[in-house]
């Protein structure tokens, strides 16, 4: 049992300052009473206060980017055939940080038109969530068996569900990719998905321009060395693409133009695979014209335009070296299975100089130059026509009579 002592004892054994009063407290033996500046009190309680408010754990322009990924994905979704009044709701989403992407898949489905419901309200969520064995694949596409646990479910008709590619910030460049999926719990159906990518580039002292700015003659020379790149990974997978004839693709995610997508189809020309258009603009539809009709390819390449961009790499007075980036992932599967018979990150990058004529020099630099400093040119004009008025007083007063 502790000994009981009084608080004039305590203060005659520990004569530091205490704040409390020293009648009718009882204090138990054997534990000292700290006192702390007011400034490190101060300086305690705001850090407290920062480790007790959660990290938002995304970046503002990450979160910018999955916005505009989720954007695309919501015109998608409108385009989609599914029917308003059916109830939809969303799985936790692979890769989600915080669950961001999952708030945003709301705004999402509501902005296509089309209804949300909390799937965390139905009373068999937390059940159902408990029977599914996940697993990498069902981020993807899920299986039948699943599809039928998850039919327990009474608020939901529908389950949107994916995973989060990437969701990165490198240098100015900011990336987000996203692949999204919708089944119907009652046909057991695969009704909808894609894959979805926005990128951004943040402002700095030198713009970064698009695919829209390089110039044609750099195209070729990246299209030779995208098709060479390519065409090694393909060989490193050979034993898995052998039986593999025939491969459809559609347009790679953050591909405005299909300009890459069509590089990315003359490079798998280059090997022993013959690609084929599907005239499809999701991964979703592609992936179920081919379980529907598997006649019409062995395999169906997609993926994602990760980075395409042109850079300042140096300048002189006259003449500016650009640096051309691409980074494309890509994939191919397995149009039965849905196998991933082959997946790699190709990067291509050229570097042209660009020189400017004489009256580009004068037109772009000098004259503008000299309008925003106009006191380089004025200044020495006065200069030299004082000059000239003062010869001419000179010579005027020396002339011979």
């Amino acid at each position: 049992m502790n000994k009981i002592t009084t608080c004039n004892q305590f203060h005659r054994n520990y004569p530091e300052p205490y704040s409390g009063s020293k009648s009718g407290c009882r204090i138990k033996e054997g534990r000292k009473l700290i006192s702390l500046p007011v400034s490190k009190i101060v300086v305690l309680l705001t850090l407290a206060v920062c480790f007790a408010v959660p990290a938002s754990g995304q970046d503002e322009d990450i979160r910018q980017a999955i916005q505009g990924a989720l954007k695309e994905a919501s015109v998608s979704l409108k385009q989609s055939g599914i029917q308003a009044g059916v109830p939809i709701s969303s799985l936790p989403i692979h890769n989600d940080k915080n669950g961001y992407v999952e708030s945003q898949i709301k705004l999402g489905v509501t902005d296509a038109g089309l209804q949300y419901v909390e799937g965390k309200t139905d009373p068999f969520w937390d059940e159902v969530l408990s029977e599914v064995a996940w697993n990498t694949r069902k981020a993807d596409m899920m299986d039948q068996k699943t599809l039928v646990t998850f039919g327990k479910l009474k608020a939901s008709k529908i389950l949107i569900y994916g995973t989060v590619r990437a969701a990165e910030k490198t240098g100015r460049r900011v990336y987000a990719e996203i692949e999204l999926h919708a089944s119907s719990l009652e046909t057991k159906e695969h009704l909808w998905g894609g894959n979805f990518a926005k990128r951004i580039y943040l402002p700095g002292p030198e713009p970064i321009y698009g695919i829209t700015d390089i110039p044609s003659e750099i195209r070729d020379p990246m299209k030779a060395q995208l098709g060479s790149r390519v065409a090694d990974s393909l060989k490193r997978a050979s034993e898995k693409l052998s039986p593999i004839k025939t491969v459809a693709f559609v347009p790679l995610a953050g591909d405005v133009d299909q300009y890459v997508t069509l590089m990315m189809r003359d490079a798998i020309s280059g090997s022993h695979l013959n690609p084929k258009g599907l005239d499809l603009n999701t991964l979703g539809e592609a992936r179920m014209l081919l379980r529907d009709q598997p006649v019409q390819a062995d395999a169906l390449l997609y993926g994602a335009v990760r980075d395409i961009s042109q850079k300042l790499s140096s300048r002189t007075f006259a003449s500016t070296t650009w640096l051309v980036e691409a980074e494309i992932q890509s994939c191919i599967e397995d149009s039965t299975s849905n196998e991933v018979l082959w997946s790699d990150t190709i990067t291509v990058s050229e570097v042209y100089t660009s020189t400017m004529t004489k009256w580009e020099v004068w037109s772009e630099i000098i004259y503008p130059y000299l309008v925003v400093h106009p006191l380089i040119w004025v200044l020495p004009l006065a200069i030299l026509a004082g000059l000239i008025v003062i010869f001419r007083l000179i010579r005027a007063n020396t002339r011979v009579r």
